[in-house]
């Protein structure tokens, strides 16, 4: 006699005692309990199945029974208790894009760009460089398989409350496959990246790198489509192999505060300003359109039309930034001349100013923020050669706002530190007479010169379009310091944009823009 039909006559010894305790309707019909235990018994079994059979029973049927189940299934009865009382987990909603079609008609880009800009801003608050960075970046996002580089767009404000989950909603519902979240682990991010090639939006991205050097390097090595890729071993038959998965798509980001340097050197970043009580825009709703679609349908049939000569577009960078700099604007310059040269015009004073604002506020760490300030220093006494470690101390911890004053645990920078700090450039303190040390000027030359190199300023918006053309010349935002633009061969210009560019006649449409958002440029 097998032990589940032993068992099953010792329960029924207490069958009476059992019912009596039970009201008339909750009688337990053990035979039907046995038979299904028993055909379960001959199934493959899994610790999934054999919690959604536990749980098909009562708590009176699992106890009159837990020792035949136990026999039947071989488990322990605090194993199977566990099993009966645990809640099934979750496994979430699966990943649904609705994609609109895109348009019927072939689109007309600076039409197109114009409005990107004015449907942002009928919801948000940003000055006029950063909005048409984030309409640029916008169609970049749907161009992903022919660019080189996909920029981080990154929305920040110094406190809450400054609008930057309704701009990333606003860009959520003009992106292909925006996939929008407030948390996001190293593996989700890699696998949906590889299985889906949606646009991440990452909201709350202050609290996301925390103790999370994962997250940041894999967001890294997808700046670069060459390096974007993320090495696993995944179960293969019996065995483990070997698979790459791509980190490569378009990445926008909001938080309060500055991200990691590294994440910051790959991003267009956009300042998000509390919006004043004089200052209007309408409210994002959720059970409307509120004209996305159609908007998003003409950004996906320009971006078709346009990938191949976007990708074969060599635009002309910008003096003042840097290597990284230049490889973030070129993606979205080449959208820029396309569009339009008043377009590339408009997005070369953007990428000055905004390149400006990140080198005058990046310190990248302690070393770099010191060099910008001994450079300061050097220019408030331009006849001084030399300079003893003393005085550069004494300056430095007066300097408001800068972390020399409190720079170890409270203490003031020491002249060791200042000597630590400065020996990473291989500039060593030296015995300028009897009784000090210090530092020449000639020490510094080559070092200022890799480090913090010379930015000219953005020339004002001017309603004098000559004058303007001649301030941007000087200024180097067409990368030259003369007054005549640089000498490009034609076959390197767009076929959008004439050979006598940028000094066309801005267009009604786009001069009409500009008047009406000037007096939104608030920094």
């Amino acid at each position: 006699m097998s032990n589940t039909i032993k068992n099953e006559a010792r329960w029924r010894g207490g069958l009476e005692a059992g019912q009596k305790a039970l009201s008339p309707d909750t009688v337990i019909n053990y035979n039907d309990v046995v038979k299904r235990l028993e055909a379960y018994a001959e199934t493959n079994r899994s610790e999934a199945s054999a919690r959604a059979f536990l749980q098909s029973m009562t708590d009176y049927e699992l106890e009159a029974n837990i020792d035949a189940i136990r026999d039947a299934l071989n488990l322990e009865k605090a194993f199977i208790r566990k099993l009966h009382k645990a809640e099934t987990k979750s496994h979430g909603t699966g990943l649904d894009f609705d994609e609109p079609q895109p348009a019927s008609e072939p689109q007309d880009g600076a039409k197109l760009l114009q409005d990107i800009q004015l449907q942002i801003r009928r919801f948000i608050i940003a000055d006029t460089d950063s909005i048409l960075a984030a309409a640029l970046w916008i169609v970049l996002a749907h161009l992903t398989d022919s660019v080189a580089v996909l920029p981080l767009l990154v929305l920040n404000s110094p406190v809450k409350a400054c609008g930057k989950s309704s701009f990333l909603d606003v860009i959520a519902r003009l992106v292909p496959k925006a996939i929008p979240v407030a948390n996001i682990s190293t593996a989700a991010l890699f696998r949906s990246i590889d299985q889906y090639k949606p646009t991440l939006l990452i909201d709350e991205a202050d609290h996301l790198f925390q103790d999370n050097n994962d997250l940041r390097t894999l967001l890294n090595a997808g700046f670069s489509r060459n390096n974007a890729f993320a090495l696993r071993t995944v179960a293969v038959g019996d065995n483990f192999e070997s698979r790459m998965f791509s980190t490569w798509g378009a990445k926008a980001l909001a938080l309060i505060g500055r991200l990691p340097d590294t994440l910051e050197s790959r991003s267009v970043i956009v300042p998000m300003r509390r919006k004043l009580p004089s200052e209007h825009t309408e409210r994002l709703r959720s059970d409307i359109d509120q004209g996305f679609v159609p908007l998003k349908a003409r950004i996906i049939r320009w971006a078709r039309d346009n990938a191949g000569k976007i990708a074969a577009t060599d635009p002309v960078i910008p003096d003042g930034l840097t290597d990284r700099q230049a490889d973030i604007w070129r993606e979205l310059l080449r959208i820029a001349d396309v569009v339009d040269a008043d377009i590339g015009y408009e997005a070369r004073i953007a990428a000055r100013s905004i390149c400006d604002i990140a080198n005058a506020t990046d310190s990248g760490d302690f070393a770099t923020l010191l060099l910008q300030d001994l450079k300061t220093m050097f220019e408030s006494e331009p006849s001084r050669t030399a300079w003893p470690s003393y005085m550069i101390i004494q300056y430095l911890t007066a300097i408001e706002g800068r972390p020399w004053a409190e720079y170890r645990h409270g203490k003031p920078l020491s002249e060791n530190g200042l000597a630590r700090l400065l020996a990473r450039f291989d500039i060593r303190p030296l015995k300028l007479d009897s009784n000090s040390r210090g530092y020449k000027l000639s020490q510094f030359n080559d070092v200022l010169s890799r480090y913090l190199p010379n930015s000219t300023a953005i020339p004002p918006l001017s309603d004098d379009k000559s004058l303007l053309n001649n301030e941007l010349q000087n200024s180097g935002c067409y990368g030259g310091s003369t007054s005549q633009p640089p000498q490009v061969e034609v076959a390197q210009i767009p076929e959008a944009v004439s050979p006598d560019w940028p000094a066309q006649a801005v267009s009604p449409e786009i001069e009409k823009v500009l008047d009406e958002t000037r007096g939104l440029d608030i920094w």
